[in-house]
């Protein structure tokens, strides 16, 4: 009985402390199980809201700058560079710019190999350009014409007046009558269109100055009218999902 009272008095005589303890280890306990947690969930989302809002403010500025360009001259652009440097193989085009090349240059073509087994399968081995995404039709040529018809002919090659061709290695012989024969061997090429499409919040690609000249004299083309397709209304995706 003596203990119990014992207890008793030395709980009275410290019950300030005892209860200043109780107060304290509960508010430890839902600092830790209750403040903390949602003080560091409130940290991620002020983080994601700052995040939103340069997202926000990205997607404005790339808005803006969509809506100032000229959809019709970007449009016209795209459908005159696929006849420079169209999506597929398309091995007639290449045939056609050459005999665009004999009736503007007043040359003759004496021979084209255009490796067709590369030009006209799928399955054969592809080559990319350096630095491109674009492949790489091997070509080679063989001319004869005047002085003046083979710089004709050079000339009418860096116009963009057909497929987009780069010539690496020529050779030339005299013939008769102020005659020349010249063989070409170099490079066409077709760029495949991409399968997919950046994020809506990707950074748009930037024109450097060199690509901006290639822009204006594409855009200077004369466009012909087999190569007049409508963009928003050609046919997407499957009709049968067996084919």
């Amino acid at each position: 009985m003596k203990e119990k009272l014992n207890y008793l008095s030395l709980i009275r005589q410290y019950e300030i402390i005892i209860a200043s303890s109780l107060v304290l280890l509960l508010v430890v306990f839902l600092v830790f199980n209750m403040l903390l947690p949602n003080l560091k969930q409130a940290n991620q989302i002020y983080v994601q809201g700052q995040a939103l809002r340069h997202k926000v403010d990205a997607l404005k500025q790339k808005n803006n700058l969509l809506s100032s360009l000229d959809y019709q001259y970007y449009k016209d652009i795209f459908l005159k560079s696929n006849q420079v440097l169209p999506e597929g193989k398309d091995y007639v085009s290449l045939i056609g710019t050459f005999d665009l090349l004999e009736k503007k240059s007043a040359v003759t073509i004496l021979r084209t190999d255009f490796q067709l087994g590369v030009v006209s399968t799928s399955s054969a081995s592809l080559v990319r350009a350096v630095n491109t995404s674009a492949f790489v039709i091997p070509i080679n040529v063989e001319i004869a014409g005047t002085k003046e018809a083979i710089q004709k002919f050079l000339e009418i090659v860096g116009s963009y007046k057909g497929r987009l061709m780069v010539f690496d290695d020529m050779s030339v012989t005299t013939k008769p009558g102020d005659i020349l024969d010249a063989v070409f061997s170099g490079r066409s090429f077709f760029y495949p269109l991409p399968t997919t499409l950046e994020s809506v919040d990707s950074p748009l690609a930037k024109l450097d100055k060199n690509q901006d000249e290639i822009i204006k004299k594409i855009n200077d083309l004369t466009l012909s009218s087999e190569a007049v397709i409508e963009i928003d209304q050609s046919a997407v995706g499957k009709k049968n999902l067996f084919e």
